[in-house]
């Protein structure tokens, strides 16, 4: 990606829903632009769905100013790479990546996820973040 820039939606509601017990773990909306034009005014807009990042409910990443098309498949690592560097914590390792089934289906499409390990140093902790991949074109 040649510039991101990104803006947290909906963080607010989620600060004050803090008694929520139904909000604890979940991360909000966040909303990326990829900059693609020499002309600086071409952008590839996408949204980050707001949910605990988990094989239940993993994050959904969708087009804000179009629909998901496989040119955009050139995207999707960039994408959750970015959404990993604003959500889990300074600090935390990197121990794996891989793609594999998770329990989370959009409209009978298939139920596979992208999932990172990290470690906690401080705790030796293993956190795992899911990304759904059945909205994506192949």
């Amino acid at each position: 990606m040649n510039v991101i820039v990104a803006l947290a939606l909906g963080a607010a509601l989620v600060a004050t829903d803090v008694g929520d017990s139904s909000k604890v773990g979940v991360f909000p909306k966040l909303a990326a632009h990829n900059h693609i034009g020499e002309d600086q005014a071409l952008w590839e807009c996408y949204e980050f769905s707001e949910a605990p990042a988990t094989s239940e409910s993993p994050i959904v990443i969708a087009g804000i100013d179009h629909p998901l098309q496989p040119n955009d498949r050139k995207n999707r690592t960039d994408l959750q790479r970015y959404w990993l560097k604003e959500n889990v914590p300074a600090g935390y390792k990197l121990m794996s990546r891989y793609s594999t089934e998770c329990n989370f289906s959009l409209l009978g499409a298939p139920p596979l996820c992208d999932t990172y390990s990290y470690s906690d140093p401080k705790t030796g902790t293993e956190h795992e973040y899911y990304f759904y991949l059945g909205n994506w074109p192949w």
